[in-house]
């Protein structure tokens, strides 16, 4: 069941979107880790309302130095990232974690992701977003074959945002977190690389990931 999964969302400076993001989650289940790197917190009034699977951490810091202490709190078999204004649909997490239990060799899954993106102020346009994810698998028993075709050439994060077993989500941010990030994406590469390295993937057919698409992409 989706309480033995944890869902790390950081946030920056997005009240309204973090806290829908929270509301929608509540009493759904899973623990859910809020890394607020916001100047202010969110309202004490709001933060009173919150049922006891949601944590919230406030500290004006880099999304580096806030991830470093996600080991602190996780304390279920999986684990998945979340962007403050994306979601992963409760189904397909499920199907995901059911997944992981059934192959004991997989290490990451995930499913298809719907990208959407707001026109004027009255209309979506969704698209599948990262259409390569389908039939997606990385199955090589070679953990260099298998970052060796994950990342040549790299076009999906399908580990970053997957239902991963925790202790391997973990090594994978304690990994990339020993040296500040550089550039951008630097830390997806990284973590895409440790998790690919650490054992096999899957992508399943279901609706997993909603993706808000950045004007600039």
């Amino acid at each position: 069941t989706l309480s033995n999964l944890t869902i790390v969302v950081p946030t920056l400076n997005r009240a309204t979107a973090v806290a829908k993001t929270i509301k929608f989650w509540s009493g759904r289940g899973p623990h859910i880790l809020v890394l607020d790197g916001s100047s202010r917190p969110l309202a004490s009034e709001f933060l009173q309302t919150l049922d006891g699977k949601i944590t919230y951490v406030h500290g004006p810091h880099e999304i580096g130095e806030r991830l470093k202490c996600v080991r602190e709190y996780v304390k279920t078999d999986f684990m998945c990232l979340q962007g403050d204004d994306e979601l992963h649909l409760p189904s397909a997490l499920v199907a995901c974690m059911n997944k992981l239990t059934q192959q004991s060799d997989l290490v990451a899954c995930i499913g298809w992701a719907l990208g959407f993106s707001q026109f004027a102020s009255d209309y979506l346009f969704g698209h599948e977003a990262y259409p390569s994810l389908r039939g997606y698998h990385l199955s090589s028993q070679d953990a260099l074959e298998r970052i060796s075709q994950h990342m040549s050439p790299y076009q999906a994060p399908a580990h970053t945002y997957a239902v991963t077993r925790s202790q391997v989500y973990l090594r994978a941010l304690e990994l990339s977190l020993r040296t500040d990030y550089s550039f951008f994406a630097q830390g997806e590469y990284e973590i895409e690389i440790a998790i690919a390295a650490q054992g096999k993937t899957t992508v399943i057919p279901h609706l997993h990931w909603l993706r808000r698409v950045e004007p600039s992409e």
